[in-house]
């Protein structure tokens, strides 16, 4: 089932990515804008199964995450998965800035772990190191 996320989630979440910004910024990542951005939980998501977050071509303004484990651990779930979520806002932005063909054609099974997830697994990294949820 999906859902969407509530307001003040949303807002804690987008607050947490745009300060992060400068900072990927200055390494040389980067994410598209909150601005716009549907956020969604899938409840066949989670830490269980190894996935937190998904991007989709086919709803550009939409980033899908993971629940939280409980609903009173908002916040904490925010910050959680704050490098999930630029993650999934970087695949929004290779989507945005090569367009569908070269965006589809990168996401092809050969392709993906090179073209779209290496660029993506560097930013949710350093992001982990700026938002303080490092787990090394």
């Amino acid at each position: 089932m999906i859902t969407t996320a509530p307001t003040a989630f949303t807002k804690t979440l987008n607050a947490l990515a745009e300060g992060a910004r400068d900072a990927l910024r200055a390494k040389g990542h980067r994410f598209s804008s909150t601005d716009g951005v549907r956020v969604a939980f899938c409840n066949k998501y989670g830490v269980g199964n190894g996935i937190l977050g998904s991007f989709s071509w086919q709803t550009p303004d939409t980033i899908m995450l993971a629940p939280p484990p409980h609903e009173t651990l908002w916040e904490f779930w925010a910050q959680e998965i704050c490098s999930t979520y630029i993650h999934e806002l970087h695949h929004r932005w290779q989507f945005q800035s090569w367009g569908l063909v070269k965006y589809a054609f990168n996401a092809a099974p050969f392709l993906r772990r090179l073209a779209l997830e290496k660029s993506a697994k560097a930013i949710e990294l350093e992001a982990d190191r700026i938002l303080g949820t490092a787990k090394e």
